[in-house]
């Protein structure tokens, strides 16, 4: 009858997708082709005027920015050790309103933790 499959399974549209698909990709590769030729050219016309000296000091700026967030991250992460390897220790999250009772009689007694963080009697001279 008109409604029934072919008895072969093969799918007469199918064909013509799968050569779509192939053009499609030689396309593809057409344009990615005319990227990087238009890349590399333009690379090499911003050599040929000094761009790579340029690029260098900026580089060298930018790397002058980012030493010093650097230095403070490794800081950080030197002075967070101990507290986590404690709290890996102890298996269990501290008490936080204790730890807040704490920092706070340490500051009335003007102790402060040795980081320069509070302020001292010798600090107001």
């Amino acid at each position: 009858g008109a409604g029934a499959a072919d008895p072969s399974g093969a799918d007469p549209s199918g064909v013509a997708s799968r050569g779509a698909s192939n053009a499609s990709k030689d396309t593809r590769a057409e344009v990615l082709g005319d990227l990087r030729s238009a890349e590399k050219r333009r690379l090499a016309d911003l050599d040929l005027e000094g761009e790579r000296e340029i690029r260098g000091e900026r580089v060298a700026e930018m790397s002058g920015n980012l030493a010093p967030l650097v230095d403070r991250l490794g800081r950080l992460l030197a002075d967070l050790a101990p507290h986590l390897s404690r709290l890996k220790e102890e298996g269990t999250m501290p008490d936080l309103e204790d730890a807040d009772a704490a920092a706070d009689a340490t500051d009335a007694a003007g102790t402060g933790s040795g980081t320069g963080a509070g302020t001292n009697a010798s600090d107001a001279a």
